[in-house]
């Protein structure tokens, strides 16, 4: 990696520490901050975090990080950390939206202008919503100092413009996007009714909005996490300043708009909802593309969006991605259960026994890759699952067990053993037992023994049930 993103990771990390206490252990890491010093550091850090990233090298053209993920800047959700865990057995750098520069930007007038037509509190409470995005970094930052996991500020290119922009198009947006793609998402919208609630909150109606009224909000079928939401408002003219330059007054009223212009505003909408939802995703993968990363979809409807309308259709070309998915599906209690610094130790001192089970996996799930039906192919990757841990595992402990009885030396020595080479010169009293056993039996024999135990595909697993 470059030098000056380790030193500006390096800074970024020294930040939070200095500022929030960061660290695994740590209790409540805003204790003692006033509201205004609090976002006063939340902006000094996006001023660092942009340094840190603002640079030529970001934009990788190398291939020297080995496989890598990057995760949506536009999601409403950050990647579950086990997600993020058990995608550390397969990929070498793991890039995800960092969420405290999401909390650092200030609200535009537009915004306000909109809260204040609606009768809605713009933004949220800080102090709450930095306490999770400090949680969840807190929770991965043994992936971070190990170098798998970086933050980088990507809902940057998400935020709304400084202006309020209007726009207008004669076919009502229809043309924004090619019209097989148009009509891919129109088949997958769900437009809802909108009302506002007794707290003053705008919320989505399970009723579909057949009919007329004055919000909808608009998601689509397995991408409900990332919404839209549209008001149909009225303007007054105020009076004209300049030529092209004019005010306005805009209101919602209380009673139903004429069914004509609602149709016409609602079908504009849906393209302008589907046209905005695609170009977020074509940055996505513009990041991922310049990156030489592999993109993470947030969901199964952009993973659908891809598949379907965005990735070539060459011969083979999908099939890496293809197999990725199916990895990060795998579900393994042994690794779900363990914890991140666990997990980075393990990947960090066990790289050679890390790649057998990548290539196990690999091979294994190769054949599952043109298996059409998901039911099919969730039952396949379970059967691989059930032979990971109730097969291969045991076979491993099996073998540690016929070895451990054969030197007749406690598991703990042997473990320790198993996990380094063991030396030519020089011995410790720990290890006393197995030069003994090498003396007698051939060192030759003994390392081999031990070697063909630590290249078995489960051999990395085994040894996080035994930490």
């Amino acid at each position: 990696m470059d030098s000056s993103i380790i030193a500006g990771q390096e800074q970024i990390l020294s930040f939070l520490r200095e500022h929030f206490r960061l660290s695994p252990k740590e209790g409540n890491p805003l204790a003692g901050i006033p509201e205004q010093q609090l976002r006063n550091i939340i902006a000094d850090y996006r001023v660092l975090s942009l340094q840190a990233h603002n640079q030529p090298s970001r934009l990788r053209t190398d291939n020297t990080q080995g496989d890598t993920l990057v995760s949506s800047g536009f999601q409403m959700q950050l990647p579950d950390p086990k997600l993020i865990r058990r995608s550390s057995l397969y990929f070498d750098k793991f890039y995800v939206d960092d969420p405290l520069v999401r909390l650092s930007r200030g609200h535009r007038d537009g915004e306000k202008a909109i809260g204040k037509l609606l009768s809605v509190p713009v933004g949220s409470d800080l102090r709450e919503s930095v306490t999770s995005a400090l949680a969840y970094m807190q929770e991965l930052l043994p992936a971070v100092e190990e170098g798998y996991l970086e933050f980088l500020p990507m809902s940057v290119a998400f935020e709304p413009p400084k202006q309020l922009l209007v726009n207008a198009s004669d076919c009502f947006f229809e043309d924004s996007l090619p019209s097989h793609i148009m009509n891919w998402f129109w088949q997958r919208a769900k437009v809802q009714r909108a009302e506002k609630t007794e707290e003053g909150h705008w919320v989505g109606l399970p009723e579909a909005a057949d009919e007329p009224c004055r919000a909808i909000w608009i998601s689509y079928e397995g991408h409900e996490d990332v919404t839209r939401m549209f008001f149909l408002v009225d303007q007054e003219l105020k009076k004209t300043e300049s030529p092209g330059r004019y005010k306005t007054r805009m209101f919602l009223p209380k009673g139903r708009p004429d069914e004509s212009r609602f149709n016409a505003w609602y079908y504009q909408s849906v393209n302008q909802a589907s046209a905005d939802t695609y170009l977020r995703v074509a940055h996505d993968l513009f990041v991922a593309h310049k990156m030489e990363a592999k993109y993470l979809a947030p969901t199964p409807f952009v993973a659908d969006l891809l598949r379907v309308n965005l990735l070539p259709k060459q011969g083979g070309g999908a099939a890496p991605d293809l197999l990725d998915s199916l990895l990060l599906r795998i579900n393994l209690p042994v690794v779900e259960s363990a914890s991140t610094s666990h997990l980075m130790a393990m990947r960090r001192e066990c790289q050679e026994e890390l790649h057998s089970l990548r290539t196990f996996l690999r091979e294994e799930l190769d054949t599952l890759q043109d298996i059409e039906d998901p039911a099919a192919s969730d039952r396949a990757v379970r059967r691989v699952e059930k032979h990971l841990t109730q097969e291969l595992i045991p076979q491993v402990e099996q073998n540690v067990r016929k070895l451990k009885g054969e030197l007749a030396i406690d598991g703990v020595v042997l473990l320790a053993e198993l996990g380094a080479v063991i030396p030519t010169q020089g011995f410790s009293l720990a290890l006393l037992p197995i030069v003994v056993y090498a003396g007698v039996r051939g060192i030759r024999a003994c390392r081999q023994y031990i070697a063909s135990i630590k290249k078995h595909p489960a051999y990395f697993l085994w040894r996080l049930t035994r930490q």
